[in-house]
């Protein structure tokens, strides 16, 4: 089962039966794209076989140090990707050009860290045999704050 970054921020505020749930669903997620402890996800978008230009709204509500992004389902072709920050701030992100299914980018640094990430606009294509496109995710680490 896989779940939006919206429901996954349900977390952070509700605690009722549903919300566990889900919360356990982006957990499991996370751990199978095999992500170290402290990355959370915190947006997706889906991937149709055309090539294609989209934003991900990320529901990342802390300031990030890093984002990876991760190919589900199917392999990814990249051509562009590009991360905004509040105030117009705009970020190249440097992928490889193909992310293959169920495997994650290197941890990319966010300039001027830690800062909140708004959206990640892509230029993409899935490499599917099929209507199945995939799905990327955006995986997110927050700053450790230190008392």
């Amino acid at each position: 089962m896989t779940l939006a970054a919206s429901e996954c921020r349900m977390l952070a505020g509700l605690v009722i039966l549903a919300v566990t749930f889900t919360g356990t669903a982006c957990a499991n997620e996370a751990q199978e794209l095999k992500l170290d402890p402290g990355w959370v996800i915190v947006g997706s978008q889906h991937v149709r076989d055309g090539a294609e230009k989209d934003l991900a709204v990320l529901d990342a509500e802390l300031p990030l140090m890093e984002i990876r992004v991760c190919a589900r389902d199917n392999a990814v072709r990249l051509r562009n990707a590009t991360a905004w920050m509040p105030g117009d701030g705009r970020q190249k992100l440097w992928l490889p050009l193909v992310l293959d299914a169920d495997r994650c980018s290197d941890p990319i640094k966010v300039r001027g860290a830690p800062r909140r990430v708004t959206h990640v606009a892509f230029e993409y294509e899935a490499l599917s045999a099929g209507w199945a496109g995939a799905r990327l995710v955006i995986a997110g680490r927050h700053a450790v704050l230190r008392p």
